[in-house]
């Protein structure tokens, strides 16, 4: 009987660790669906649309200009060496030159003297004349050596600045020029001629 009781116990114990073994094998019961926690929102901070960076417009400058006073000295100035400054027919131009009774207002950057001489052919027997005899044959009044003299040629810059300090000339005596005449007219018309001391040539000789 004992051995019944012990075999029946270790027979339900084998199905009761079986039904465990199997029970502890089995799938779990599926957990309930529970709904997840929303999900905050975040916020979403607006960004400005980047601007177009757009450059102030320039101002191109305006080239530099050189007025040049009429019936100024040949050589007074050489104008292929003005380096951005162009030439202007206007008076108002960003520079001026000319003569100083004549200059706009403005401020005076520099000043130049051109110094002229009076030149005869060089076979001339005269060498030299006063200022004041020099006036005198300007105005009509020739003296002394210079009476003979049929003309006197002189620039039209300077017959300008002349008439200024001296008056009005005797136009049948002087004769103004843009071009220097040439030096045989000087012979053959027996005159002589005011030139700037740079012009004078090896042919003349200074009175």
């Amino acid at each position: 009987m004992r051995n019944v009781l012990l075999k029946n116990f270790q027979r339900n114990l084998v199905w009761v660790m079986i039904i465990l073994l199997i029970g502890a094998c089995a799938p779990e019961q599926a957990a309930e669906d529970v709904a997840p926690d929303p999900t905050p929102l975040v916020p979403t901070l607006g960004i400005p649309p980047t601007a177009t960076f757009t450059p102030a417009p320039t101002v191109t400058p305006e080239p530099e200009t050189l007025y040049l006073s009429d019936g100024l000295p040949e050589g007074l100035i050489k104008l292929d060496e003005l380096i951005g400054i162009n030439l202007s027919a206007n008076p108002d131009a960003s520079f001026w030159l000319g003569p100083a009774e004549n200059a706009p207002p403005g401020e005076v950057l520099v000043t130049v003297t051109w110094v002229y001489a009076l030149a005869a052919p060089f076979p001339t027997l005269m060498d030299n004349i006063s200022l004041n005899e020099l006036q005198a044959y300007w105005l009509g009044n020739p003296a002394g050596a210079v009476d003979a003299l049929a003309q006197l040629f002189v620039p039209d810059l300077l017959a300008r600045q002349l008439v200024g300090v001296w008056g009005a000339p005797d136009e049948t005596r002087i004769q103004t020029f843009q071009q220097p005449p040439e030096i045989n007219v000087l012979w053959e018309e027996n005159a002589w001629v005011l030139l700037p001391f740079e012009a004078l040539d090896p042919q003349l000789k200074v009175i």
